[in-house]
């Protein structure tokens, strides 16, 4: 979540778009990406769980170095090509949004549930969404930004491997 949030942020204005264009094309994709929630965790709640993490894992290794591609492209002289692609970051990462909470709880039992998925959200967002951006300065010092987006790629797959292998809730209790 972090990473394609705010780092997406830094990188469009990296690109040499002018700051408050940037921040007007993402305040209005957060927008978007505020009220398509609902409909993702319907989705979710059809297709299952499992399934709505595996599709936003399949998307983003698919889609991840592509889109910024486009954008580190398109930036500067087409904002609404720019907008668009920002929106499709933010539709992939709502099959991820809208029912991670749900799911991550669902494998712990109630009386260490809050502790379980608090616990694993606290530390993950520290290790990974934390790093990110001195990550992606790093790539970018060393001469090899797009090298971020490989590095999004191994975690995605270690994602989704994970994800394919979670027991049913049924094998849980």
């Amino acid at each position: 979540f972090y990473t394609i949030t705010t780092y997406t942020k830094t990188f469009m204005e990296n690109t040499g778009m002018d700051k408050m264009l940037v921040n007007n094309l993402f305040l209005g994709a957060l927008f978007i990406l505020m009220i398509i929630q609902p409909l993702f965790g319907y989705i979710g709640d059809k297709i299952g769980h499992k399934r709505s993490l595996i599709v936003f894992c399949i998307l983003a290794l698919v889609g991840i170095y592509p889109i910024f591609s486009l954008i580190a492209n398109n930036a500067q002289n087409n904002p609404s090509l720019t907008f668009m692609l920002v929106v499709l970051l933010f539709v992939i990462l709502s099959f991820y949004t809208s029912v991670a909470g749900i799911f991550k709880a669902k494998l712990f039992p109630e009386h260490v549930r809050a502790l379980g998925t608090g616990l694993g959200y606290a530390i993950s967002n520290a290790v990974f969404g934390g790093s990110a951006p001195w990550v992606a300065l790093q790539f970018k010092n060393a001469g090899i930004e797009n090298g971020f987006f490989i590095y999004i790629a191994i975690f995605t797959i270690i994602m989704l491997i994970a994800t394919l292998y979670l027991p049913k809730k049924s094998q849980l209790n």
